[in-house]
């Protein structure tokens, strides 16, 4: 399929992973085409993590760099160091509880040997428990968005539907990327890149299945679609957006977007479509002034807040920005 002279690097942070780090590393060994790399950067476990690993290092000690942080970092900065440390060509971000299937890295890797414009490559997923039993896939689970086909910029405005486990990307994206903005609340590291990508390259897709995206109850966050229904989603919702503390991280994570968005505009680097890349400032900014009318309106009390959603609902921004009816709802009941 291609792709033998480009070298390949795997992203992979660790924290507390013990369960699970074992069998993540045994697919990624045991690969059609073996990464050249494995950068693993673990923030401070302290559980049997890095013992397991230690025997995995011993195995192909020169496939693997392994650094343990001084301090917890958190998911995004802990990313942010492995990304750094990659000396890859491509890179596949990773987690410690997934499973690859034996052809992940081949079948990627030919989609960028394909067309040297390609930026990022996502796959499918088969969503699954703690024990590996499969619970569908992510392109069927995700009912909002087509995720056959790489994201319109119209789609963009409602988030990232795709997720770590499933990415990989050209190393040219680093310096465009990093550092990645901190407010996890707007952004995590996997959709960071993969917006920023949209707007420097093409974005391929593999329409089937090349990982097990193993869902349980250490994952961060949550996802309604892969973990539950309605009632998920709802408990979700409030414990990550309750407040207004968190409109204003969602404002925030904005502003990073644009600020990034404009230093590359501005840089210099070589953009291979500025078009797009305009079209993406315009839409971000476009989504920036609804975060911040948001934002005011959660300020207010629950009465008070409901002339200006009504007025951001019927002017139609809750369909344009967010999940519609839906998040105009969340605004209103959550505090």
């Amino acid at each position: 399929m291609g792709g033998e002279d480009i070298k390949v690097s795997v992203a992979m942070c660790t924290f507390n992973g013990a369960p699970f780090v074992g069998a993540q590393l045994e697919s990624i060994l045991t690969q059609s085409r073996m990464p050249d790399e494995i950068v693993i950067c673990d923030d401070v476990s302290t559980d049997e993590t890095l013992e397991i690993v230690k025997k995995f290092v011993a195995r192909c000690p020169e496939k693997f760099r392994v650094f343990r942080n001084e301090v917890n970092l958190g998911c995004c900065r802990n990313y942010e160091s492995a990304i750094n440390r990659a000396t890859g060509d491509v890179i596949f971000l990773c987690d410690p509880d997934d499973v690859w299937f034996p052809d992940k890295v081949v079948e990627m890797l030919g989609m960028f040997a394909a067309n040297p414009e390609v930026v990022l490559v996502y796959c499918d997923a088969v969503i699954a428990d703690r024990e590996l039993r499969p619970m569908g896939t992510a392109f069927n689970r995700r009912s909002e968005i087509d995720l056959r086909k790489p994201p319109t910029s119209r789609e963009l405005r409602h988030g990232i539907a795709f997720n770590g486990p499933m990415i990989a990307f050209h190393s040219r994206l680093k310096p465009f990327v990093i550092p990645i903005s901190p407010l996890s609340m707007q952004w995590t590291p996997d959709h960071w890149i993969a917006f920023i990508a949209h707007a420097l390259g093409e974005i391929q897709v593999i329409d089937h299945p090349l990982v097990y995206y193993r869902r349980h109850d250490r994952n961060d966050g949550g996802d309604a679609e892969f973990d539950g229904g309605l009632w998920h989603q709802w408990k979700v919702v409030k414990k990550k957006y309750s407040g207004p503390k968190a409109s204003s991280e969602r404002r925030r994570g904005w502003e990073d977007m644009i600020l990034r968005l404009r230093e590359i505009k501005g840089g210099g680097l070589k953009v291979g479509n500025p078009a797009k890349l305009d079209e993406l400032l315009q839409l971000s900014e476009s989504c920036l002034r609804f975060a911040k009318d948001r934002e005011s309106c959660k300020r207010k009390n629950r009465l008070a807040r409901a002339s200006g959603a009504l007025r951001l609902l019927l002017a139609g921004d809750y369909h344009r920005y967010a999940r519609g009816v839906k998040s105009f709802v969340q605004d209103m009941v959550i505090p």
